[in-house]
């Protein structure tokens, strides 16, 4: 359930904020860039309770900043990077929230938090179910993850 709801959530967060369309690909680590990845989470808490990360390399990060706020990539700061990443994964989730609100799991979220490094990774979580989405847009990639405490997956 939260997978689909997840995976439609992000398709329809970069189609209709950003104008990028979203393919579904193998999950796969990303990629180093010489500018690092950026990760962020939202959490939900309630009937159904999880985290959502989302994590991306440095350049689709300045992609996405760029389209948000109407700038050229090359004016984009780390912190505009660091706020419209959070936003981003805040309308992601936040979409999820809502189809999961739908079906009688209701939750509230957690704000954002935002890391940036290289080679992150995400660690299983006690008591939790673990899931990884992969997505593309173009020749940039966007890794989703997903842990979920009960049946809600």
């Amino acid at each position: 359930m939260v997978l689909g709801f997840t995976r439609d959530s992000v398709r329809d967060v970069f189609v209709k904020m950003l104008g990028m369309e979203m393919v579904d690909e193998e999950p796969s680590p990303l990629p180093g860039e010489l500018a690092g990845q950026i990760a962020g989470s939202v959490g939900f808490v309630g009937k159904a309770t999880g985290v959502v990360y989302l994590h991306t390399g440095v350049g689709l990060g300045k992609t996405i900043t760029g389209k948000m706020l109407g700038l050229s990539e090359a004016d984009v700061d780390d912190e505009m990077l660091n706020d419209a990443f959070g936003e981003l994964c805040n309308m992601v989730v936040g979409a999820v929230k809502s189809r999961l609100c739908d079906c009688g799991r209701t939750c509230v979220l957690t704000i954002p938090s935002i890391m940036r490094g290289s080679g992150l990774r995400i660690q299983d979580v006690a008591n939790s179910s673990r899931h990884v989405l992969g997505f593309r847009a173009g020749d940039k990639r966007l890794v989703v993850e997903v842990t979920v405490k009960g049946p809600a997956v």
